[in-house]
C-alpha cells in the first residue's frame, strides 16, 4: 500500500510538473505572440500617422491648386476684358483715320479756296495800291485838285459825284477783302482746331493700344506663372496621391497581418483558458476557495460553504420594490454584505459602472462568445478592459442600486440571450 502511495505521489509530482512546464511555456508562447501583434499594431499606427500626415499635405496642395485655378479664371476674364477693350480702341482708331483722311481732304479743298481767296485779295490790293502810287507819283492829281479843277458849278457836282463813286469803291473794295481775311483766317483756325484734336485723339487712341497691350502681356505671364505652379502642384499631388495608395496597400496588407496574428494569439489563449480550466477539473481540491465549476465550465461566483440561497430564481417574477410582474434574468444569490465575488470564467472585463437599477455591477466577455453579469456590488476589485482569470476576485457582494437587501444578482448571456444561471453552476 505504501509503496502504491509512493507511486501516486510520483506520478501526482509529474503531472504537477508537466501542468507547470506547460502552463509556463503558454506564457512565454503568449507573450513573444503579444510582443508581435504589439509590433504589428506599432508599424500599423505608424503607417495610419503616416497617412494622416500625407492626407493633410494633399489637402492643403488641392486647396492651393484651388486657389491658383480661381486667380487663372480671374486673369482669364481679366485678358478677355483687355482684348475686347483692345479689339475696340482698333476699332475706334480705325474710324479716326477715316475721319483724319476726310478732314485732310476737306482741309485741302478749303487751302484750295483759300489760296483763290487770297490771290483775288491779292489782285485787289494790288490794283488799289497801283492806283495810289500813281496818284502819289504824278502829284497833281488828288481828291481838292479834281473839285478845284471844275469849270462850273454842273461840274464841280459831277466831280463830286466821281469822287463819292471812287471812295465808295474804295470802300466798298476794302470791306471786301476785310471780310475775306476774317473768314479765311476763322476757317484756317477751326481747321487747325479739328486736326489737332484729331491728331490728339490718335494720340490719345495710341497711348491706350499701348497700355491695353501692356496689359495683355502682363495677364498673359500671370497666366503662364499660375499654369507653371499648377504643373509643379499637380505633379506634387500626384506623388501623394500615389504615397497615399501605397500607404492604404500596406496599411490593409498590415491590418490583415496583425489580425492573423491576434486571431493565433486569441486561439492560443482560449487554448491555455481550455487547458488551465481542465486541469482545475482534474485536481481534486478540498474546500476550494471559489465554489465549485460543473461540466459547462462556469465557476459558482461566491465562496464555497458561504452558506448562499436562491431568493430570486430565474424567470416571470413580481418586483420586490416595483410590485410589477415581469422577467428576472438572473438568479439573486443572498449572502452577508462584503462577501468577494469571484468570476466564474476568465475573460475581459467590459463594463464596471453605475446604474439606479443594477448599483455597482460588472459586465465580463468571454472567448467563448457568453457574458456574465454581476450586479449590486458593493466594491470593485478589477477595472474596465482588465482580463481577469477564472475564479479571480472582481468585487464584493452590497445592496447598492435597487435592492432590498445584500445579494448578487448573477446572470449568464449565451448568444446574446439571458438563460437559467442554475443550469450552468451549482449551488453551493
Amino acid at each position: 500500500m505504501k509503496q502504491r502511495n509512493r507511486i501516486a505521489a510520483v506520478v501526482a509530482l509529474i503531472l504537477a510538473f508537466v501542468l507547470v512546464i506547460g502552463l509556463v511555456v503558454g506564457a512565454l508562447a503568449t507573450s513573444v505572440h503579444a510582443a508581435k501583434s504589439d509590433e504589428i499594431q506599432e508599424r500599423l499606427d505608424a503607417l495610419k500617422e503616416r497617412k494622416d500626415e500625407n492626407d493633410q499635405k494633399e489637402q492643403e496642395i488641392q486647396s492651393r491648386l484651388n486657389e491658383n485655378y480661381d486667380q487663372v479664371r480671374t486673369l482669364v476674364e481679366q485678358k478677355r476684358d483687355l482684348d475686347e477693350r483692345i479689339n475696340g480702341t482698333r476699332e475706334r482708331m480705325a474710324e479716326l483715320n477715316h475721319q483724319i483722311e476726310e478732314m485732310n481732304l476737306s482741309i485741302a479743298a478749303k487751302q484750295s479756296e483759300l489760296d483763290e481767296s487770297e490771290a483775288e485779295r491779292a489782285e485787289m490790293n494790288e490794283k488799289y495800291r497801283q492806283r495810289i502810287r500813281t496818284m502819289e507819283e504824278t502829284g497833281t492829281i488828288s481828291y481838292w485838285s479834281v473839285l478845284f479843277n471844275a469849270t462850273s458849278f454842273a461840274d464841280l457836282l459831277s466831280r463830286v459825284d466821281m469822287i463819292n463813286e471812287i471812295v465808295t469803291a474804295d470802300q466798298l473794295m476794302l470791306d471786301q477783302m476785310e471780310a475775306l481775311l476774317k473768314r479765311i483766317d476763322l476757317q484756317r483756325k477751326e481747321l487747325e482746331m479739328q486736326k489737332q484734336e484729331l491728331e490728339d485723339k490718335r494720340q490719345e487712341m495710341v497711348e491706350l493700344n499701348l497700355q491695353l497691350e501692356a496689359d495683355r502681356l502682363e495677364a498673359d505671364s500671370y497666366i503662364q506663372q499660375i499654369n507653371s505652379d499648377i504643373g509643379m502642384l499637380n505633379a506634387l499631388f500626384m506623388e501623394y496621391e500615389n504615397l497615399e495608395a501605397e500607404l492604404s496597400e500596406e496599411i490593409e496588407a498590415t491590418q490583415v497581418e496583425y489580425n492573423e496574428a491576434k486571431a493565433k494569439e486569441d486561439e492560443e489563449r482560449r487554448k491555455r483558458e481550455a487547458a488551465a480550466a481542465a486541469a482545475k477539473q482534474s485536481q481534486v481540491q478540498k474546500n476550494p476557495k471559489p465554489g465549485s465549476t460543473n461540466v459547462s465550465g462556469f465557476l459558482f461566483p461566491l465562496p464555497a460553504g458561504i452558506g448562499a440561497y436562491i431568493t430570486d430564481s430565474f424567470g416571470y417574477r413580481y418586483h420586490p420594490i416595483t410590485g410589477v410582474y415581469k422577467m428576472h434574468y438572473g438568479v439573486d444569490f443572498a449572502v452577508p454584505s462584503g462577501t468577494p465575488i469571484y468570476a466564474s470564467k476568465a475573460g475581459t472585463v467590459i463594463v464596471r459602472d453605475y446604474g439606479t437599477i443594477n448599483g455597482n455591477y460588472i459586465k465580463l466577455s468571454h472567448s467563448d462568445g457568453t457574458q456574465t453579469y454581476y450586479l449590486h456590488m458593493n466594491t470593485f476589485s478589477v477595472n474596465q478592459g482588465d482580463y481577469v482569470s477564472q475564479g479571480q476576485q472582481i468585487g464584493t457582494v452590497g445592496s447598492t442600486g435597487s435592492s432590498t437587501g445584500p445579494h448578487l444578482h448573477f446572470q449568464i448571456m449565451v448568444n446574446g440571450e439571458a438563460v437559467n444561471p442554475m443550469e450552468y453552476v451549482s449551488l453551493q
